[in-house]
């Protein structure tokens, strides 16, 4: 089984990659030096199609992406090009090859939006609020454009771990504590931004098996969301990662997007009923490796 990873240097990617190389799966990814790697932009389709054709995999793992939802608003165009037409590329090339392979498109429950549910299901309506939930969404329609391609999609809940940059709330938070702990008085404040919204957190080292298993056993052109279905607010992160640090810590808050989502909480009873799925690793081991991770840093 060969697989190409797309975002191979990115936070799941590098995770992903160790996973399913342990199950056996010959891994190519697109720039990444620890494999067969191969140099490629996504919005680049001759290049892209190139690679394909060349590795002619039997599973791409559809990662790359604009992900961080301040640059997206930043560079609305931008995001449109790498996380639309991107994919389109792909499916493309895909399609002209004539190449059996299956694609796992990575999403988010960013596309639901404000819609009011306590838990979100995938036949739930979308109503994306930020401009990254809107070009994942779009993405997400242009498969349809492609009947001949197998596609697989994930909603994905929030995933969370060591290796995460900065920019994301749990990598924020204890990168901060970590530099507080590593002063001379271990003294020292940190900036928090909305600690009210809640957000469904999974380890990336339990949603790269459930990629897996999702890409094996999926059926084409169906979604699943791929969560825990717990809710955890932003205090109720801060407060478990305060909790494994003997430092006087000052909690300062800052400004914070106003469009934020309230809550996003997934239903991932589908998913579980395909595979059997579900998280193993604590909310509270997540945070206190990724504190550990920050502490070595």
């Amino acid at each position: 089984m060969r697989a190409l990873i797309t975002g191979i240097n990115g936070f799941v990617g590098q995770h992903l990659e160790n996973f399913i190389h342990d199950k056996g799966v010959e891994v190519f990814g697109i720039e990444n030096k620890k494999t067969n790697y191969i140099e490629c932009d996504i919005t680049d389709k001759s290049r892209l199609k190139e690679v394909i054709a060349e590795v002619k995999p039997d599973w791409i793992f559809h990662l790359a992406a604009i992900s961080a939802v301040g640059i997206c608003e930043k560079d609305p165009e931008l995001a449109r090009k790498v996380n639309v037409e991107g994919f389109r590329n792909l499916l493309s090339s895909i399609d002209e090859l004539g190449l059996k392979c299956r694609i796992l498109f990575t999403s988010t429950s960013n596309v639901y939006g404000r819609i009011g549910k306590e838990v979100l299901s995938e036949d739930d309506k979308t109503e994306p609020v930020s401009v990254y939930a809107k070009t994942k969404l779009a993405a997400e329609k242009i498969i349809s454009d492609f009947p001949k391609v197998d596609v697989v999609i994930s909603r994905s809940f929030n995933h969370i771990g060591p290796g995460q940059l900065k920019g994301f709330i749990t990598s924020d938070f204890a990168s901060q504590i970590a530099d507080i702990e590593k002063s001379d008085d271990k003294k020292g404040s940190i900036s928090v931004g909305n600690l009210l919204s809640i957000r469904d957190y999974t380890d990336v080292r339990d949603i790269v098996e459930a990629y897996y298993q999702l890409i094996k056993k999926g059926e084409c052109s169906k979604i699943y969301n791929i969560c825990s279905g717990k809710g955890f607010s932003g205090k109720d992160i801060l407060d478990i990662l305060l909790g494994f640090s003997n430092s006087e810590i000052e909690v300062v808050s800052r400004s914070f997007r106003q469009n934020d989502i309230d809550k996003l909480i997934g239903n991932n009873d589908k998913f579980f009923s395909l595979t059997g799925w579900k998280p193993k690793i604590s909310i509270e081991k997540s945070l206190k490796d990724i504190l550990d991770y920050w502490r070595q840093k």
